[in-house]
């Protein structure tokens, strides 16, 4: 795929709009859908599910965990079998810190998996096939 600079979609390849992030519309939506997915699958599975407590916080929400309250949670998206479990910044990737995130949420088209952050490893990327096989992933959503 291209970069921010050749004017190509860094996720599909096609053409980036104004070079904001280096990404098409349609492919700047998808965060926004994911975190949407996650939220009316915790919901209707009756986990209550809030906004994060102030304004631009390392998580997109907090749901309460039945044993250990409220946790936070970051929505990823699965791309290609593969997901990013670091939050981008201006010199690259840089893992989240466990004091800010408690879980990672990672849609993967109709499934979404619940990792905790000490799942994740440091070095940014994962293979789906790795998370669907930890049992210390818990599966929300569509089955596997």
């Amino acid at each position: 795929m291209g970069d921010i600079s050749d004017g190509m979609c860094v996720r599909c390849g096609g053409e980036a709009d104004d070079g904001m992030g280096g990404m098409c519309d349609k492919c700047r939506a998808i965060p926004a859908i994911s975190v949407a997915k996650v939220r009316l699958a915790f919901l209707s599975e009756g986990i209550d599910v809030a906004d994060p407590a102030i304004e631009g916080a390392q998580y997109d929400m907090l749901i309460r965990d039945p044993d250990m309250g409220w946790r936070s949670v970051q929505v990823k998206t699965a791309y290609n079998g593969w997901v990013n479990t670091c939050r981008p910044n201006s010199t690259g990737r840089k893992p989240y810190h466990k004091d800010r995130v408690d879980y990672i949420a990672v849609v993967d088209g109709y499934a979404i998996y619940l990792l905790p952050l000490s799942c994740c490893n440091n070095g940014g990327r994962m293979k789906m096939e790795d998370i669907r096989n930890d049992p210390k992933v818990r599966h929300h959503g569509a089955e596997r």
